[in-house]
């Protein structure tokens, strides 16, 4: 019997999450993104009357579905309603569908690279608008879609009602976490995260795994095309394991930072939890949690996921004798952006985004085949936000020409002399005690932008006041720099920002 690859792929999901700045309508379209991967799919083959095979599933993750259907008129059915389905119950998403004749291609590995080309093309393809209404109809007031149910803060619109019914779903929690927990203690508004703290501040954090479409297009030809399928399905489940994994060792790394009456509170059920998870998934990890402790929980989450991959693919590497691929584990990057509660969190994730990007083009100058795990952020204090190419030259150089910032940081030493993790964090600590010059300081490298001869003379005046301090953060006198040091970056910058968060 033939066999037909069918490859779905839903198309806007980070303008669909964080189209608005309301944490609960950005967790319910979180939510409602991740039940595709949970029972979502496999619920749907019940409502158009086909029978859902779980080892026939290849791939479900981040809104990517990858399945094998044993006949041609099972298939139909799906193709024909899903796109139906999704705008139904996810108004504001559209998704491209794609299907290959097995039979047509020498084995699974190339059916699924046609798939993928297939539905490249078809997301070029402009799909019919679900959300019309009458021009007679009420509109929504903050979204200007035609209103559906009325609710305290005035009259809704479908997609928006969708999202908010969603906002109590666990499923993304139950990845963090690796346990239930209570809906009080569920992050609804963006001052849950901040605990109404006076200096509050967000950060967005979006991490994605190296070289993985590299991986795949290497290691899958060299599997036998009899476990060409349950290799395919392995390598996605042993991906999302190790994934789960890594965040449940980042939240317990944020756990331990939290004050203890605030932690116990946290335990006992009492209080709400200081971050919101917005895609778990895959090699993906999108996060919003009170800045203080963005970087250390990335960094737990880049080292783990490193750790877990390398553990967890020992037997699959066995098993397809591919072991080559895994020995060292895979690796990832990660971007922070630091904003506001109120700032637009749509230019948040996109920031994020961009300065993930940014970090792995960097890294992979320093090892293209695997990449080291390194990170980078950003603290938005204007009220634009460009390419970070833009805000490194207008916001991020001195008068003479040098960077303030430091970045990317990596996880663990290279030899290109690049910043670590754990250094970042050491500075930030010195800067956070009472000891440390932080004003004067901040005053020194304001006035790098301006007059670099009068700054040195600031530094100096500095380091000789307060010796201990800037020795422990390795500020050198600016008048015994070394010629070859004349162009480095400002390494004081970045940790000032932590610590003053």
């Amino acid at each position: 019997m033939t066999q037909y690859l069918y490859g779905a792929k839903v198309q806007g999901i980070q303008s669909f999450i964080f189209e608005t700045n309301k944490l609960r309508e950005i967790a319910g379209a979180s939510e409602l993104i991740e039940s595709l991967s949970d029972k979502g799919f496999s619920g749907f083959f019940k409502d158009v009357g086909v029978e859902y095979q779980e080892d026939q599933l290849l791939r479900n993750a981040a809104g990517e579905i990858l399945y094998l259907f044993p006949d041609r008129s099972s298939c139909e059915k799906v193709v024909r309603d899903f796109e139906r389905y999704v705008a139904t119950q996810m108004p504001g998403l559209t998704v491209s569908q794609a299907v290959v004749e097995i039979k047509d291609y020498p084995n699974l590995h190339a059916a699924a690279n046609k798939v993928n080309r297939l539905l490249q093309v078809q997301r070029n393809r402009p799909s019919p608008p679900t959300e019309l209404g009458l021009m007679i109809s009420e509109r929504a007031r903050r979204t200007g879609r035609p209103g559906g149910i009325t609710k305290d803060e005035g009259l809704m619109d479908r997609r928006q009602q969708c999202k908010r019914e969603a906002s109590g779903y666990d499923r993304l929690y139950k990845k963090l976490t690796g346990k239930k927990l209570k809906v009080k203690q569920f992050a609804f508004e963006m001052e849950h995260i901040t605990n109404k703290f006076q200096r509050s501040w967000l950060a967005v954090v979006h991490a994605d795994g190296n070289n993985l479409g590299k991986l795949i297009q290497k290691m899958l030809p060299e599997i036998e095309d009899e476990k060409l399928q349950a290799g395919y399905r392995a390598f996605s489940e042993t991906l999302e394991a190790a994934t789960q994994a890594a965040a449940q060792a980042a939240y317990r790394v944020l756990l331990d930072r939290l004050d203890p009456k605030e932690r116990g509170q946290i335990e006992a059920g009492k209080t709400r939890l200081p971050i919101r998870p917005v895609v778990i998934g895959g090699d993906d990890l999108t996060v919003i949690l009170r800045a203080e402790h963005a970087v250390a929980f990335t960094e737990a989450y880049l080292k783990a996921f490193e750790e877990e991959t390398r553990t967890g693919f020992e037997n699959f590497a066995g098993n397809y004798d591919v072991s080559e691929y895994f020995k060292d584990g895979l690796t990832a990057c990660a971007g922070i952006a630091i904003v506001k509660p109120k700032y637009p969190f749509h230019y948040a994730a996109h920031l994020a985004e961009e300065l993930c990007s940014w970090t792995k083009k960097i890294a992979k100058k320093i090892d293209s085949e695997h990449t080291p795990s390194s990170l980078h952020f950003h603290k938005v204090q204007a009220s634009f936000v460009e390419d970070y190419k833009d805000i490194i030259e207008q916001e991020l150089m001195t008068a003479d020409g040098k960077h303030l910032t430091t970045g990317p940081y990596f996880t663990s030493l290279i030899p290109d002399g690049y910043t670590t993790t754990k250094k970042l964090l050491k500075y930030e600590q010195v800067l956070r005690e009472k000891e440390t010059p932080t004003g004067p300081l901040r005053d020194y490298l304001g006035e790098l932008r301006v007059d670099p001869e009068a700054a040195a003379q600031k530094l100096e005046r500095i380091r000789a006041l307060n010796t201990m301090a800037t020795d422990r953060l390795d500020v050198k006198s600016p008048f015994t720099e070394k010629e070859e040091d004349k162009g480095a970056p400002i390494r004081l910058y970045d940790a000032l920002q932590l610590a003053t968060l």
